[in-house]
Parts: C-alpha cells; sequence; structure tokens
C-alpha cells in the first residue's frame, strides 16, 4: 500500500502497525507527482519534500544550487476514483463550486512553487533548530504525514500551535526531536497555552507570556534554554 495519510482508518493503522500490511507512507504532493510524471513519461523527479526525514532513507539523494533534493520514481496506476459533480458516458467530468479552479494539483503547485507565505500546524515535538515532528509515534500511533512535508518544505514561514507539554507532562519542545521527523529546520515560531516563543539564530526567544504565567514556570516547562527578549 503506497499512501500519504491513515488518518482516523483504525484497521489500516492496525495492520500497518503489526506488519499486516506493508505500507510506503509517501507525502500528498509526492504521490500525487508520481503519478502525474509516470502520465508523461518521466520514470523520476527530484523533490526538496521529505529532505532530512525517514522518506529520504535509501533513496538518492542530490544537490541542485546548494539544496539537497530527493529522487523519487513515479508510478503506474491502474484506475483513479475522481470525485466529480457530473460526469457523461463518454467519461467527460465537470466539477463544481472550488473544485472547478483549486483542487490538490494547484494546491501542490502553489506550495512547492512557493506562492504560499504561512502554514500554521500542529506538532508533538519541535527542536530549539525548528525541526519539526507531527505525524507518527513509532509501534503507537501513525497518522501519516499527508501534506504536511508538502507544506513545510514548501511555503516561507511556519508557525506551530501546541500545548507546551505533553500529557505526561514530559517535554514537547526539545534540543533535538525524537519522533519521526516532517521537516528539518522549518518552524520559525511557536504558539503555545503558556507562551509565544521564536527560533532565531541565537536560539529559541520569548516573544509573549500567556497572562498568569512568569518566566520561571516556562522555563522548567522547557526543554532548552529560552532567551528573554
Amino acid at each position: 500500500m503506497i499512501a500519504s495519510y491513515v488518518g482516523e482508518n483504525k484497521e489500516f493503522e492496525r495492520q500497518f502497525l503489526s506488519g499486516e500490511l506493508e505500507v510506503e507512507l509517501t507525502p500528498q504532493g509526492t504521490l500525487g507527482r508520481k503519478a502525474a510524471c509516470r502520465r508523461c513519461w518521466y520514470y523520476c523527479f527530484f523533490t526538496k519534500t521529505g529532505v532530512g526525514t525517514q522518506v529520504a532513507i535509501g533513496k538518492e539523494i542530490r544537490q541542485f544550487d546548494g539544496e539537497d533534493y530527493i529522487m523519487e520514481r513515479s508510478l503506474v496506476a491502474d484506475v483513479a476514483l475522481v470525485k466529480a459533480y457530473k460526469a457523461d458516458k463518454a467519461g467527460n467530468l465537470i466539477f463544481r463550486h472550488t473544485a472547478r479552479n483549486f483542487n490538490p494539483d494547484i494546491a501542490t503547485a502553489m506550495i512547492r512553487g512557493g506562492k504560499v507565505n504561512l502554514a500554521i500546524l500542529g506538532a508533538m515535538e519541535v527542536s530549539e533548530h525548528g525541526d519539526l515532528a507531527n505525524w507518527m509515534i513509532p509501534d503507537k500511533m501513525v497518522k501519516g504525514m499527508g501534506g504536511a512535508m508538502d507544506l513545510v518544505a514548501g511555503v516561507q514561514r511556519v508557525i506551530v500551535l501546541m500545548e507546551h507539554v505533553a500529557k505526561d507532562g514530559s517535554f514537547k519542545i526539545k534540543p533535538n526531536c525524537t519522533l519521526p521527523l516532517t521537516g528539518q529546520k522549518v518552524v520559525h515560531r511557536i504558539i503555545t497555552d503558556l507562551a509565544v516563543l521564536d527560533i532565531t539564530n541565537n536560539g529559541l526567544t520569548l516573544i509573549e507570556l500567556a497572562d498568569g504565567v512568569d518566566f520561571e514556570e516556562l522555563q522548567h516547562k522547557t526543554g532548552v534554554r529560552i532567551i528573554e527578549k
């Protein structure tokens, strides 16, 4: 199974975690491009999406203009399921509302083309360097990266919204992420229930404290040193 997102499909998740189902998790934009490229007789392409993550393991990495890119092979699909408003017997499709001018292909092109200024995402962990982990807890939970890897690789600025600490009280802001990465050095700002923090060249910098929270409490609940602005 090649998929980008498991979502709330508990049976899919169970089979994947138990090893019953062999799954290749692929970023949503990459999956779409794999199919599109083969239609045009391109057998591979290079993308920044997934660099430095599990997606890149075992794949060829090349540098273009000083940046790393992953080589992805295209794939052939025998059948495509398309959601449309109407269809005729000849196979012509009619779309309606925003589907007429905005769809996954256009969204991916906008993201990968750097046309999106800002993305706001949740997170399980963020490192002091801006690394982001938000799609999998090994052996426990897997949602799939969906379009998150495409977003963080293509947008100009990433903001994370999350609770400051995990349910068990452990740090979510750490020196290095321990969970599989969504992207390396991609997060610019973290907004939690305790504070607003920016990731800068000098380190994790406090921008604003939540009402009723002092700096000592914030530092105690953060796994790295915070710089007071």
